[in-house]
């Protein structure tokens, strides 16, 4: 009655989980009460409403208890590692302001009042996941009597929304999962959710295909001969899929250059992008590749055509070229509807089967100049749902078209991308020592089989570690499992033992893929004292099992070694 505004709280429950997840509609009707008369036409400025905060759940804890606070923050390289928190009287707020989910923080929490030795498989949990992938908030009170406040969603700093009558305002959606079995059972719940509701149907506890990324292998020196060669290399220890990199379109030679220009490089494949397809499908081989759709390099022919296209303020004399590019304005409808034009015509040229979609920079001196400037607040949830538009274009056009999405490595990992593309690229850091910590943190919240994960070349190229192969694949192995190496460098005995893991890998997949994932050793917890990292898949009983499948998966990493155990 003070507002006359109509809200609308919407909660879904699932009869198959402990979870329950919530979005708000706020609508400003075209005939508000107690609104102000207007004469004039076009759009009622007077009744227009401006919206600066909408949080998509807010949850009361009346019980008194000594809260603990789970996050999974980090940075590029070594995202979503587990952090514990004590929370005591006052607000914990954690957040991100990049214009995507970030390398940083993740839109996922967890109020516990279980201590952190016995968290992971005891005590009550409650969880909140934003399926979102731009900028968010969460924040976590507690009052004077031990009573907590738990809040998520759109990060109010840099939003506002105008609602002229008539129209609506729909918040993300916010899962929240409830586990008397600590951490183990709120992985599970969160798992099966989103393997049954949220990731594609099509992918579906489907296997991946094997696949061998160019990147490490070549970086951006890649031609025809080369990457056939490559493949026929690949071929022959049992690699499903070439997935060809960076460096196949417009002048690119190296970073500087040719970002929008999706078309391929005569100089590079002379017979073109289906030339190549054509070439590596003969050897039994199915074919993807790599874009940044959301990036322009001011070296590009589409810069030079529309330097407007751009999501800074024009006219300035300053702006950041983080990686020596910039990001496309998404809130544009012509810059969308370009993007579309360009991979569907892509993915129409040519047998492709996979896409992988990355973003190596995120959003800075963010301005849309076709926006007025009293909606600059809307710019950000705007870039957005552009985004969302052509990946929901791709799934509808190419449903048989696998995407990975990406970000500088794990730097958009977030429920709003697992609902366009089944995995997501976990790290730029392959090194598997490093990746136990991250793999571990990610699996709190996302199923085994959206994690990408690459066996590499040793020594690793981000930390020049060295491993066996038998523990790069063995990591690889609780993830989408690919290999991003070199094979021709291989020496036999290893091209033997890794087409050896392969076909292991093709066995005990359906296990890790669908099946109930625990983790027995932390390799992240200050309780850990085991110096190892545990971790096993079971798979799903059935009536219909047959008892020659594989039922479980165990794998133990020593991360120390002392003389004498």
């Amino acid at each position: 009655s003070l507002t006359g505004l109509e809200f609308e709280l919407i909660y879904t429950v699932y009869k198959d989980s402990n979870a329950i997840t919530r979005r708000n509609i706020i609508k400003n009707p075209a005939k508000r009460r107690n609104a102000p008369k207007t004469t004039g036409t076009g759009v009622d400025h007077i009744n227009t409403v401006k919206l600066h905060r909408l949080m998509s759940s807010t949850v009361d804890f009346h019980t008194q208890g000594d809260w603990n606070l789970i996050s999974l923050s980090g940075s590029w390289a070594n995202e979503r590692h587990l952090r514990f928190h004590s929370l005591s009287q006052g607000r914990f707020v954690f957040e991100s302001l990049r214009g995507a989910s970030s390398h940083q923080q993740n839109p996922f929490c967890a109020l516990t009042n279980s201590p952190e030795e016995i968290v992971e498989r005891e005590g009550d949990v409650w969880a909140f996941s934003l399926v979102y992938s731009g900028n968010f908030k969460f924040e976590a009170d507690v009052s004077e009597t031990g009573r907590a406040r738990v809040n998520a969603g759109i990060n109010p700093s840099a939003f506002s929304w105008h609602l002229p009558p008539g129209d609506s305002f729909e918040s993300p959606e916010c899962v929240m999962v409830y586990s008397s079995t600590g951490l183990e059972g709120m992985t599970h719940s969160f798992h099966d959710l989103y393997r049954q509701h949220l990731i594609p149907e099509q992918w579906k506890d489907t296997v991946p295909s094997v696949l061998l990324n160019t990147w490490e292998a070549m970086y951006f020196d890649v031609n025809h001969e080369k990457v056939v060669n490559l493949a026929k290399a690949a071929s022959t220890c049992g690699v499903e899929m070439i997935v060809l990199d960076d460096g196949w379109f417009g002048a690119r030679q190296d970073a500087t250059s040719s970002l929008g220009d999706w078309y391929e490089d005569r100089n590079k494949f002379p017979e073109g992008l289906s030339g190549l397809v054509k070439d590596v499908n003969s050897l039994g081989l199915k074919f993807g590749i790599w874009v940044e759709p959301e990036m322009i390099n001011v070296n590009s022919q589409l810069y030079r055509a529309l330097p407007t296209w751009t999501l800074n303020q024009h006219g300035r004399k300053s702006r950041c070229e983080g990686r020596n590019q910039l990001v496309l304005d998404f809130t544009l409808e012509g810059v969308v509807s370009y993007v579309i034009s360009k991979l569907g015509a892509l993915l129409s040229a040519s047998n492709i089967e996979y896409l992988k979609w990355d973003m190596n920079r995120h959003l800075t001196e963010v301005y849309g100049n076709s926006i007025a400037e009293n909606k600059q607040g809307e710019v950000f949830h705007r870039y957005m749902l552009g985004v969302y538009k052509v990946l929901s274009f791709l799934n509808d056009k190419f449903p048989n078209v696998r995407i990975e999405t990406c970000s500088g490595g794990g730097g958009r990992f977030d429920p709003g991308m697992l609902h366009f593309s089944p995995q997501v690229w976990a790290s730029d850091n392959t090194d598997v020592f490093s990746r136990m910590a991250i793999q571990h943190g990610t699996s709190l919240v996302y199923p085994l089989q959206s994690i990408g994960s690459h066996m590499t070349a040793v020594p690793n190229h981000q930390t020049h570690r060295h491993s066996s192969l038998k523990t790069r694949f063995l990591v690889a192995l609780f993830g989408t499992f690919g290999l991003e190496l070199d094979v021709r460098t291989l020496e036999h005995d290893e091209i033997i033992e890794l087409g050896k893991y392969i076909k292991m890998y093709k066995l005990l997949a359906p296990v890790i893929i669908s099946g109930d994932f625990y983790r027995l050793w932390s390799p992240q917890l200050k309780y850990s004292e085991q110096h190892a990292t545990a971790w096993m898949c079971v798979a799903k009983s059935s009536p219909k099992h047959n008892p020659d499948t594989v039922i479980g998966v165990v794998a133990v990493f020593l991360v120390k070694m002392e003389p004498g155990r």
